[in-house]
């Protein structure tokens, strides 16, 4: 019983705490991080490279994936890429919150092969990317995630 009060207390800190960086931001996003993983099923997902950008409205833009170093990463046909738009979405009038910024996942070009099985010809990448809006002091984070 201890271990299941503890699994609800735990869930209900988690929603609040992903509710107040949500939509408790009092001075709203200014910057993202879009990182792109690759996926396992039976391990924790490989990172790949990231691409920081601000929050502004920005057309379609190829940007050069970065390692944590800042190195940028290369897969097997040249610089790995990652292709994005931002834009802002105006809620109605109405709606409590004046809208939202809108991250597109366009395309990840010359990923790294990260998933290597018995046979070296079926190795292959399951990318997906997690985009990190952070407000300007860092005080307020929140989290959204592809699909692969």
């Amino acid at each position: 019983w201890r271990l299941y009060v503890g699994g609800i207390q735990r869930l209900a800190w988690e929603a609040a705490r992903q509710y107040r960086h949500r939509f408790g931001n009092p001075i709203g996003w200014k910057k993202a991080q879009l990182v792109v993983y690759d996926f396992d099923s039976m391990t924790d997902s490989d990172f790949i490279g990231q691409v920081f950008a601000d929050l502004v409205e920005t057309p379609e833009t190829t940007a050069p994936l970065l390692t944590a170093d800042g190195v940028p990463v290369s897969g097997k046909d040249g610089p790995s890429t990652l292709t994005y738009s931002i834009t802002w979405r105006r809620f109605a009038e109405q709606s409590r919150l004046q809208g939202a910024w809108s991250v597109r996942i366009v395309r990840a070009e010359n990923l790294p092969v990260c998933d290597t099985v018995l046979w070296a010809s079926r190795a292959s990448s399951d990318p997906f990317v997690k985009v990190f809006a952070y407000s300007e002091d860092e005080s307020y984070r929140c989290v959204q995630r592809s699909t692969v």
